[in-house]
Protein backbone atom coordinates (compact mmCIF):
# COMPACT_ATOMS: atom_id res chain seq x y z
CA UNK A 1 0.00 0.00 0.00
CA UNK A 2 1.37 3.63 -1.05
CA UNK A 3 0.08 6.46 -0.13
CA UNK A 4 1.70 10.30 -1.79
CA UNK A 5 1.01 13.11 -2.35
CA UNK A 6 0.64 13.94 -5.86
CA UNK A 7 4.20 15.48 -6.28
CA UNK A 8 6.88 12.80 -5.38
CA UNK A 9 8.87 15.55 -3.72
CA UNK A 10 8.55 14.17 -0.27
CA UNK A 11 10.14 12.01 2.62
CA UNK A 12 9.28 8.56 2.02
CA UNK A 13 8.39 6.19 5.13
CA UNK A 14 8.61 2.26 4.54
CA UNK A 15 6.45 0.99 7.52
CA UNK A 16 6.03 -2.82 7.99
CA UNK A 17 3.92 -4.77 10.81
CA UNK A 18 6.13 -6.92 12.47
CA UNK A 19 4.98 -8.53 15.58
CA UNK A 20 1.89 -8.42 17.98
CA UNK A 21 2.00 -8.61 21.29
CA UNK A 22 -1.56 -8.03 22.57
CA UNK A 23 -1.33 -9.46 26.41
CA UNK A 24 0.81 -6.24 26.88
CA UNK A 25 -1.10 -4.63 24.37
CA UNK A 26 1.01 -3.45 21.82
CA UNK A 27 1.73 -3.98 17.75
CA UNK A 28 5.60 -3.28 16.45
CA UNK A 29 6.55 -1.71 13.66
CA UNK A 30 9.67 -1.34 11.54
CA UNK A 31 10.07 2.14 9.39
CA UNK A 32 12.62 2.93 6.99
CA UNK A 33 12.97 6.82 6.15
CA UNK A 34 14.55 8.06 3.26
CA UNK A 35 14.59 11.01 0.61
CA UNK A 36 12.86 11.38 -2.44
CA UNK A 37 12.27 13.75 -5.36
CA UNK A 38 14.07 17.31 -4.42
CA UNK A 39 15.18 15.89 -0.97
CA UNK A 40 17.52 13.81 -2.75
CA UNK A 41 21.00 14.64 -3.63
CA UNK A 42 22.09 11.66 -4.95
CA UNK A 43 19.64 9.18 -6.35
CA UNK A 44 21.48 6.50 -6.16
CA UNK A 45 23.00 6.21 -2.79
CA UNK A 46 19.47 7.79 -1.29
CA UNK A 47 21.79 11.16 0.21
CA UNK A 48 19.09 13.28 1.81
CA UNK A 49 20.09 17.39 0.66
CA UNK A 50 19.35 18.37 4.04
CA UNK A 51 18.85 16.86 7.59
CA UNK A 52 15.34 15.89 8.46
CA UNK A 53 13.54 15.65 11.54
CA UNK A 54 10.64 13.46 12.06
CA UNK A 55 8.12 13.36 15.24
CA UNK A 56 6.02 10.54 15.94
CA UNK A 57 3.18 11.03 18.37
CA UNK A 58 5.35 13.75 20.26
CA UNK A 59 8.77 11.66 20.16
CA UNK A 60 10.99 13.86 17.96
CA UNK A 61 13.72 11.95 15.71
CA UNK A 62 16.74 13.18 13.77
CA UNK A 63 18.22 12.12 10.59
CA UNK A 64 21.24 13.82 9.98
CA UNK A 65 22.81 13.54 6.43
CA UNK A 66 26.03 12.40 7.64
CA UNK A 67 25.41 9.99 10.39
CA UNK A 68 22.26 8.35 11.34
CA UNK A 69 19.51 6.63 9.33
CA UNK A 70 19.21 9.00 6.01
CA UNK A 71 23.32 8.81 5.24
CA UNK A 72 25.45 7.84 2.50
CA UNK A 73 24.96 4.33 2.50
CA UNK A 74 23.32 1.87 0.02
CA UNK A 75 19.63 2.61 1.35
CA UNK A 76 18.79 4.36 5.18
CA UNK A 77 19.06 2.38 8.45
CA UNK A 78 15.47 0.77 9.60
CA UNK A 79 14.31 0.99 13.10
CA UNK A 80 11.59 -0.62 15.50
CA UNK A 81 9.06 0.76 17.80
CA UNK A 82 5.68 -0.63 19.27
CA UNK A 83 2.43 1.55 18.88
CA UNK A 84 0.08 0.71 22.24
CA UNK A 85 -3.08 -0.73 20.87
CA UNK A 86 -6.91 -1.18 22.09
CA UNK A 87 -8.77 -4.23 21.95
CA UNK A 88 -9.20 -7.19 23.99
CA UNK A 89 -8.07 -10.65 23.28
CA UNK A 90 -10.78 -12.30 25.49
CA UNK A 91 -12.68 -11.95 22.04
CA UNK A 92 -10.34 -14.70 20.09
CA UNK A 93 -10.61 -15.44 17.55
CA UNK A 94 -12.81 -12.11 16.43
CA UNK A 95 -10.98 -9.72 18.55
CA UNK A 96 -9.76 -6.41 16.74
CA UNK A 97 -6.79 -4.62 17.94
CA UNK A 98 -6.71 -0.58 16.83
CA UNK A 99 -4.20 2.11 17.28
CA UNK A 100 -3.66 5.71 16.08
CA UNK A 101 -0.58 7.91 15.74
CA UNK A 102 0.46 10.80 14.08
CA UNK A 103 3.83 11.52 12.04
CA UNK A 104 5.44 15.00 11.10
CA UNK A 105 8.48 15.69 8.90
CA UNK A 106 9.93 18.82 8.68
CA UNK A 107 13.60 20.21 7.84
CA UNK A 108 16.45 20.29 10.20
CA UNK A 109 14.80 21.84 13.74
CA UNK A 110 12.40 23.97 11.68
CA UNK A 111 9.07 23.38 12.11
CA UNK A 112 7.84 26.33 9.98
CA UNK A 113 9.44 24.23 7.10
CA UNK A 114 7.30 21.11 6.63
CA UNK A 115 8.21 18.47 4.25
CA UNK A 116 5.32 16.40 2.89
CA UNK A 117 5.06 12.79 3.50
CA UNK A 118 4.63 10.02 1.14
CA UNK A 119 3.98 6.51 3.18
CA UNK A 120 4.57 3.05 1.86
CA UNK A 121 2.71 0.19 4.19
CA UNK A 122 3.36 -3.66 4.36
CA UNK A 123 2.23 -6.43 6.66
CA UNK A 124 4.69 -9.35 6.99
CA UNK A 125 2.82 -10.55 10.64
CA UNK A 126 1.47 -14.50 9.57
CA UNK A 127 -2.28 -15.06 10.83
CA UNK A 128 -3.42 -11.35 10.97
CA UNK A 129 -4.86 -8.91 8.60
CA UNK A 130 -3.93 -5.40 8.98
CA UNK A 131 -6.01 -2.36 7.80
CA UNK A 132 -4.48 1.16 7.42
CA UNK A 133 -6.79 4.16 6.62
CA UNK A 134 -3.83 6.98 6.88
CA UNK A 135 -5.33 10.87 5.98
CA UNK A 136 -3.21 13.90 5.77
CA UNK A 137 -4.01 16.55 8.49
CA UNK A 138 -2.41 20.08 6.09
CA UNK A 139 -2.45 21.24 2.98
CA UNK A 140 1.17 20.73 3.06
CA UNK A 141 0.92 17.03 3.46
CA UNK A 142 3.37 16.82 6.32
CA UNK A 143 1.47 15.34 8.80
CA UNK A 144 -0.20 12.17 8.56
CA UNK A 145 -2.48 10.46 10.59
CA UNK A 146 -2.32 6.79 10.58
CA UNK A 147 -5.22 4.50 11.99
CA UNK A 148 -3.72 0.46 12.35
CA UNK A 149 -6.73 -1.96 12.82
CA UNK A 150 -4.96 -5.37 13.16
CA UNK A 151 -7.39 -8.58 12.99
CA UNK A 152 -6.83 -12.67 12.75
CA UNK A 153 -7.23 -13.50 9.10
CA UNK A 154 -10.17 -15.54 7.88
CA UNK A 155 -8.15 -19.07 8.29
CA UNK A 156 -7.36 -18.10 11.65
CA UNK A 157 -11.49 -17.63 12.20
CA UNK A 158 -12.51 -20.58 10.42
CA UNK A 159 -9.67 -22.86 12.07
CA UNK A 160 -10.50 -21.60 15.55
CA UNK A 161 -14.80 -22.33 14.74
CA UNK A 162 -13.86 -25.71 13.42
CA UNK A 163 -11.70 -26.80 16.16
CA UNK A 164 -14.87 -25.77 18.65
CA UNK A 165 -17.61 -27.91 16.99
CA UNK A 166 -14.76 -30.83 17.04
CA UNK A 167 -14.61 -30.46 20.53
CA UNK A 168 -18.53 -30.32 20.93
CA UNK A 169 -18.20 -33.33 18.87
CA UNK A 170 -15.92 -35.38 20.72
CA UNK A 171 -17.71 -34.44 24.06
CA UNK A 172 -21.22 -35.23 22.78
CA UNK A 173 -19.71 -38.86 21.35
CA UNK A 174 -17.64 -39.66 24.68
CA UNK A 175 -20.62 -38.51 27.05
CA UNK A 176 -23.38 -40.76 24.81
CA UNK A 177 -21.12 -43.55 24.76
CA UNK A 178 -20.95 -43.89 28.58
CA UNK A 179 -24.52 -43.09 28.33
CA UNK A 180 -25.30 -46.57 26.64
CA UNK A 181 -22.91 -48.48 29.07
CA UNK A 182 -24.49 -47.32 32.76
CA UNK A 183 -28.16 -47.45 31.35
CA UNK A 184 -27.83 -51.08 29.99
CA UNK A 185 -27.76 -53.44 33.55
CA UNK A 186 -26.51 -56.43 31.44
CA UNK A 187 -23.34 -54.12 30.63
CA UNK A 188 -20.24 -53.81 32.46
CA UNK A 189 -18.75 -50.40 33.38
CA UNK A 190 -14.50 -51.48 32.96
CA UNK A 191 -11.63 -49.96 33.21
CA UNK A 192 -11.29 -49.35 28.83
CA UNK A 193 -14.59 -47.60 29.48
CA UNK A 194 -13.43 -45.33 31.59
CA UNK A 195 -10.26 -45.09 30.06
CA UNK A 196 -11.97 -42.99 27.27
CA UNK A 197 -13.02 -40.14 29.89
CA UNK A 198 -9.72 -40.00 30.76
CA UNK A 199 -8.08 -40.29 28.27
CA UNK A 200 -10.21 -37.43 26.34
CA UNK A 201 -10.01 -35.13 29.50
CA UNK A 202 -5.99 -34.53 28.48
CA UNK A 203 -6.45 -34.19 24.43
CA UNK A 204 -8.96 -31.82 24.48
CA UNK A 205 -5.95 -28.90 25.93
CA UNK A 206 -4.04 -30.53 23.63
CA UNK A 207 -6.63 -30.08 20.60
CA UNK A 208 -7.92 -26.53 21.99
CA UNK A 209 -4.21 -25.09 21.63
CA UNK A 210 -3.87 -25.63 18.04
CA UNK A 211 -5.60 -22.45 17.03
CA UNK A 212 -3.29 -20.15 15.84
CA UNK A 213 -1.76 -17.83 18.13
CA UNK A 214 -4.26 -18.33 20.67
CA UNK A 215 -4.23 -16.92 24.07
CA UNK A 216 -4.73 -18.72 27.61
CA UNK A 217 -7.32 -20.39 28.59
CA UNK A 218 -10.72 -17.72 29.22
CA UNK A 219 -11.34 -16.39 25.72
CA UNK A 220 -14.10 -16.66 23.56
CA UNK A 221 -13.69 -19.98 22.20
CA UNK A 222 -13.34 -21.26 25.24
CA UNK A 223 -16.42 -20.07 25.98
CA UNK A 224 -18.66 -21.32 23.16
CA UNK A 225 -16.71 -24.90 23.10
CA UNK A 226 -13.90 -26.29 25.18
CA UNK A 227 -15.55 -25.34 28.77
CA UNK A 228 -18.33 -27.33 27.97
CA UNK A 229 -16.65 -30.08 26.29
CA UNK A 230 -14.38 -30.49 29.30
CA UNK A 231 -17.20 -30.50 31.57
CA UNK A 232 -19.39 -33.13 30.39
CA UNK A 233 -16.49 -35.32 29.94
CA UNK A 234 -15.34 -34.85 33.70
CA UNK A 235 -19.46 -35.65 34.87
CA UNK A 236 -18.98 -38.85 32.79
CA UNK A 237 -15.80 -39.97 33.90
CA UNK A 238 -16.25 -39.19 37.66
CA UNK A 239 -20.50 -40.96 37.05
CA UNK A 240 -18.50 -43.93 35.50
CA UNK A 241 -16.17 -44.47 38.48
CA UNK A 242 -18.71 -44.15 41.08
CA UNK A 243 -20.85 -46.61 39.57
CA UNK A 244 -17.48 -48.86 39.31
CA UNK A 245 -17.09 -48.57 42.82
CA UNK A 246 -20.42 -49.24 43.60
CA UNK A 247 -20.64 -52.13 41.50
CA UNK A 248 -17.39 -53.84 43.06
CA UNK A 249 -18.27 -52.96 47.03
CA UNK A 250 -21.74 -55.09 45.88
CA UNK A 251 -19.39 -58.19 44.23
CA UNK A 252 -17.47 -57.89 47.61
CA UNK A 253 -20.77 -58.36 49.65
CA UNK A 254 -22.33 -61.30 47.41
CA UNK A 255 -18.89 -63.08 47.83
CA UNK A 256 -18.94 -62.60 51.51
CA UNK A 257 -22.52 -63.99 51.48
CA UNK A 258 -21.67 -67.16 48.76
CA UNK A 259 -18.82 -67.75 51.15
CA UNK A 260 -21.41 -68.09 54.42
CA UNK A 261 -23.96 -70.02 52.48
CA UNK A 262 -21.27 -72.50 51.56
CA UNK A 263 -20.09 -72.59 55.14
CA UNK A 264 -23.47 -72.82 56.48
CA UNK A 265 -24.81 -75.36 53.70
CA UNK A 266 -21.47 -77.93 54.57
CA UNK A 267 -22.21 -78.24 58.10
CA UNK A 268 -26.07 -78.28 57.90
CA UNK A 269 -25.47 -81.46 55.35
CA UNK A 270 -22.86 -82.90 56.50
CA UNK A 271 -24.08 -85.83 58.15
CA UNK A 272 -26.84 -86.79 55.66
CA UNK A 273 -23.56 -86.73 53.33
CA UNK A 274 -21.76 -88.68 55.17
CA UNK A 275 -24.37 -91.24 55.06
CA UNK A 276 -24.19 -91.37 51.58
CA UNK A 277 -20.21 -91.58 50.85
CA UNK A 278 -18.15 -89.74 48.91
CA UNK A 279 -19.89 -89.50 45.97
CA UNK A 280 -22.81 -88.04 47.33
CA UNK A 281 -20.68 -85.69 49.11
CA UNK A 282 -19.99 -84.32 46.08
CA UNK A 283 -23.15 -84.46 43.97
CA UNK A 284 -24.85 -82.52 46.90
CA UNK A 285 -21.85 -79.95 46.97
CA UNK A 286 -22.73 -78.98 43.17
CA UNK A 287 -26.16 -78.81 43.18
CA UNK A 288 -25.46 -76.40 46.16
CA UNK A 289 -22.90 -74.25 44.47
CA UNK A 290 -25.33 -74.65 41.21
CA UNK A 291 -28.34 -72.95 43.24
CA UNK A 292 -25.84 -70.09 44.98
CA UNK A 293 -24.75 -69.76 41.36
CA UNK A 294 -28.02 -68.84 39.93
CA UNK A 295 -28.95 -66.91 43.04
CA UNK A 296 -25.62 -65.12 42.65
CA UNK A 297 -26.43 -64.00 39.06
CA UNK A 298 -30.43 -62.59 39.88
CA UNK A 299 -28.14 -60.61 42.58
CA UNK A 300 -26.23 -59.16 40.11
CA UNK A 301 -28.92 -58.34 37.35
CA UNK A 302 -30.73 -56.54 40.67
CA UNK A 303 -28.09 -54.86 41.32
CA UNK A 304 -27.15 -53.48 38.46
CA UNK A 305 -30.64 -52.07 37.73
CA UNK A 306 -30.66 -50.72 41.08
CA UNK A 307 -27.40 -48.70 39.80
CA UNK A 308 -29.28 -47.22 36.43
CA UNK A 309 -32.58 -46.21 38.90
CA UNK A 310 -30.06 -44.79 41.23
CA UNK A 311 -28.17 -42.59 38.73
CA UNK A 312 -31.49 -42.29 35.96
CA UNK A 313 -34.00 -41.50 38.87
CA UNK A 314 -35.65 -45.00 38.18
CA UNK A 315 -35.99 -45.13 34.41
CA UNK A 316 -33.88 -47.69 33.47
CA UNK A 317 -35.78 -50.43 31.10
CA UNK A 318 -37.15 -53.34 32.59
CA UNK A 319 -34.31 -56.69 32.17
CA UNK A 320 -36.31 -60.25 31.95
CA UNK A 321 -33.72 -62.04 34.17
CA UNK A 322 -35.26 -65.44 33.12
CA UNK A 323 -33.83 -65.03 29.29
Amino acid sequence: MTVAPAKQDCLILALKTTSTDFLSSRIGYNLRVYPGGKYVSNSELQVATQNISLVMDGVERKFWTESGLVNSQSQANPFDFMIVSTGSILLYPFDVHTNTYNITAYEGSNTSLPIPICLQFKNIVENFQVTVTPRYLNDAHATLAMTVQVARNTTTRLFSVFTGLLMWVLGVSVTRFAIDAMSDPRKQIEGPVMGVCIAMLFALPALRNTQPNIPPIGVLSDVYAFFWAELSIIFTGLTQIILYGIRKARESQRAARRLERDVAAAAAGGGADAELGGSGTRRSFWRRRGRNQKDDEEEMDDGNAANAMDIWGGDAPAIDVGG
